[in-house]
């Protein structure tokens, strides 16, 4: 009986290892068709606006906190600005590299890479917190689910006049002089104005 058993347990365990082992499986998740009202700019953010790039910068964020309407809000808009100033943050960097490789501004050898790298790094905060200050809430939604969407924006007019004087108070790290500085960054400012980019 127990050599039985023995057996009888044996093959038990030899035909589990014999069974191929079937994969999980997993299920796709559908994405939820957007709801009736919904504004495109929920699931595009800029990309719902056709003249974004070259006349206003954008940021959204979302919020879900059912109990607390008011801290919703907030924290909503809150991760707009947010999605805004990364946003800025990026782009101005993207241009301190045109103007820092810019002929005037490359070929200056008083100034080291650390100056350089001090410079887009300064200019670039301080650009960015002076636009958030004239960021404007441009829309809200609240989706079926309770889920509050925020969309906020500035014009690039705001962030234009902050990125040059701060350009300008700056070229000092560059060791130039503040009036090449400004004539170097409009430059590259209009190149972006003009291509959206």
């Amino acid at each position: 009986m127990n050599k039985a058993f023995k057996i009888a347990a044996l093959m038990a365990v030899m035909a589990l290892q014999a069974c191929p082992k079937k994969a999980p499986q997993v299920q796709e998740q559908e994405t939820p068709p957007p709801a009736k009202n919904q504004p495109q700019w929920v699931q595009t953010c800029a990309g719902a606006f056709s003249f974004a790039q070259s006349q206003e910068f954008y940021g959204c964020g979302a919020a879900r906190i059912p109990e607390n309407d008011q801290f919703q809000l907030i924290s909503a808009d809150e991760r707009a600005r947010v999605d805004l100033a990364k946003n800025i943050d990026a782009w101005v960097k993207d241009l301190l590299a045109g103007f820092l490789a810019a002929t005037a501004i490359k070929d200056n050898s008083a100034a080291t890479e650390q100056d350089k790298e001090l410079f887009a790094a300064k200019v670039s905060r301080e650009a960015t917190e002076i636009a958030l200050q004239g960021a404007q809430s441009l829309d809200r939604w609240r989706a079926p689910d309770g889920t509050l969407h925020a969309i906020t924006k500035i014009r690039f007019d705001d962030l234009e006049a902050a990125i040059k004087k701060q350009t300008a108070d700056n070229a000092e790290l560059l060791k130039i002089d503040p009036a090449l500085a400004s004539d170097t960054i409009n430059q590259e400012l209009t190149k972006r104005r003009v291509t959206g980019k």
